[in-house]
């Protein structure tokens, strides 16, 4: 072990003075970048059955995402649902903890996703807060990328706790930010205890066109009644 104390005192520094809610999770992809030159990720938060959702990346095909997330995730080693017994003691995991270098060579989702995009490292680090999963940060490079090869997830390891702090503190907020502003406004009301019929004599709306944005509202924050809504948004 060979960490740069002062590296770290900046980092928490930097991490501390993240004031803009909407652009958490952003900040926190760039200053990794700029510290371990890790410049390929993923920023995902983790909903109530603790799947994968709202991945924000950095340096990345969104068309990618979106062919890894139908055809390759469930292959991904360092999916959290595969390694839910690692994560139990271990903040970061690389994917020599996980698969030999051979078999992982020989791998479908090796040779038919990474290599395909010139990637062959992977780094996943794990946000918990109350034993629970709330997101993780994913880390990808090319064959020889020296930030997989160093110290770098020992710095990950120390400053996930951190993290998941903040973004367990900003993570409604976060979500929220995926709303319409007419659907941010529908929440406020139902925050209030107001029926459908209620909220649409208040917008001036149909009732129908209420139910629409309350199912929308659900979608995007991964909630499937009033109940959970309130807890996410409270």
């Amino acid at each position: 072990m060979n960490l740069n104390i002062e590296k770290l005192k900046y980092i928490l520094h930097e991490l501390h003075h993240i004031h803009q809610i909407e652009d958490f999770r952003s900040q926190v992809l760039q200053l990794f970048n700029q510290v371990f030159h890790l410049e390929q990720s993923i920023f995902w938060l983790c909903n109530e059955k603790g799947e994968i959702t709202q991945p924000l990346i950095l340096n990345q095909n969104e068309s990618d995402i979106e062919f890894y997330q139908k055809n390759y995730m469930s292959q991904d080693y360092l999916l959290p649902i595969n390694v839910k017994d690692q994560i139990i003691s271990k903040n970061t995991l690389n994917l020599q903890d996980i698969v030999t270098t051979s078999e992982y060579e020989k791998s479908a989702y090796y040779n038919e996703f990474m290599r395909t995009r010139g990637i062959y490292h992977e780094m996943g680090m794990y946000l918990k807060y109350d034993g629970k999963l709330i997101g993780g940060i994913s880390f990808i490079g090319e064959k020889g990328h020296t930030a997989f090869l160093n110290d770098t997830i020992l710095y990950l390891e120390l400053l996930a706790y951190n993290i998941a702090l903040q973004c367990k503190h900003l993570q409604p907020n976060i979500s929220k930010n995926l709303l319409t502003k007419s659907e941010k406004i529908v929440c406020e009301l139902i925050g209030k205890g107001y029926s459908n019929s209620i909220i649409a004599q208040k917008l001036f709306i149909s009732e129908n066109t209420v139910k629409k944005h309350i199912q929308n509202i659900y979608k995007k924050l991964n909630v499937n009644n009033r109940v959970s809504l309130l807890k996410k948004i409270e």
